[in-house]
C-alpha cells in the first residue's frame, strides 16, 4: 500500500530512522514542537535504517561527510534552527 507517513526526528547529531525501503521524502518540519519528516512510502517494502544527521544552524560540517540535505526545522519562536541530512558517509 502507498501512503504518507510521519516519522519523528530527534534533535541529536546522528540517528537511524526506520523507514520503508521505497520512500520519497515530501516535507521536513515541526508538529507539536517536535521535528518530523513526512514521506510517501510503500508499506509492502522492507524496513531499512536510514542514517540521518541533524546540524544546528551555523555549526561546522566536516568536509569528509557525504550529506544530502532534506530539510530545515525551526522552533516556534525561531530561536533554534536545525538542518536535516541523509548521511551517506561510509
Amino acid at each position: 500500500m502507498i501512503t504518507i507517513k510521519p516519522f519523528q526526528i530527534h534533535i541529536k547529531d546522528t540517528q537511524e530512522l526506520e523507514i520503508n525501503r521505497d520512500f520519497k521524502i515530501i516535507k521536513v518540519g515541526t508538529r507539536y514542537e517536535s521535528a518530523y519528516l513526512w514521506a510517501v512510502v510503500d508499506t509492502d517494502s522492507e524496513i531499512i535504517k536510514l542514517p540521518l544527521r541533524v546540524v544546528e544552524d551555523r555549526a561546522e560540517i566536516p568536509p569528509a561527510l557525504n550529506l544530502v540535505y532534506i530539510g530545515t526545522v525551526m522552533t516556534s519562536e525561531e530561536r533554534f534552527v536545525f538542518h536535516v541530512f541523509i548521511d551517506k558517509t561510509k
